[in-house]
């Protein structure tokens, strides 16, 4: 059973750890087109050759949408559980704790299931839905370029592009509000 539309889970919880979200953090962290630095204060620059420097072979396979389940060597597993720690998840759990405040939390169009969530950061967040005995959870976290040059974007070019994509893709679309 899942919880009706007027209470999407304001309780999420974070990409659970292991092989997803390491995936996560070496696709959309490490992805210099996210700018993160924009959300992030005092965000390391360099992070994907600081990655690469620590045996994170497989950034390009995986940015590139290679599935494919890999075991991470420990030095790169632990860089990578670190970034995620103090960089990549407070960024999208900050979008999940703001995007009630804008109206911006929603079910998927093609997946009841999941809800999308847009906070004040611009971050798009794909979640699973609470059900009976199972909290809902991040299963996904980007931030949607604009564009033109990385180096040129602005937040608010990040923001107009999560707010086109939650309205696309949600059937709340008409409730999506705008900052």
């Amino acid at each position: 059973m899942t919880v009706p539309d007027a209470k999407l889970q304001p309780d999420i919880l974070p990409i659970a750890e292991g092989w997803e979200q390491a995936k996560h953090v070496l696709k959309h962290l490490y992805r210099r087109e996210e700018r993160w630095d924009l959300v992030v204060p005092k965000l390391p620059s360099g992070l994907r050759k600081r990655a690469l420097d620590a045996g994170c072979t497989l950034i390009d396979r995986v940015q590139e949408g290679s599935d494919e389940r890999e075991t991470l060597c420990d030095t790169c597993q632990k860089l990578v559980q670190a970034d995620h720690d103090a960089y990549y998840g407070p960024a999208y759990m900050q979008s999940v704790r703001t995007a009630p405040l804008y109206k911006r939390v929603g079910v998927l169009k093609d997946d009841a299931q999941l809800q999308a969530l847009v906070g004040d950061n611009a971050v798009f967040v794909v979640a699973t839905r609470a059900s009976a005995g199972r909290s809902a959870q991040v299963i996904s976290a980007y931030r949607i370029a604009p564009p033109g040059r990385p180096e040129q974007w602005q937040p608010a070019q990040f923001l107009r592009k999560a707010i086109d994509r939650f309205k696309d893709k949600t059937s709340l679309a008409k409730k999506a509000g705008s900052p």
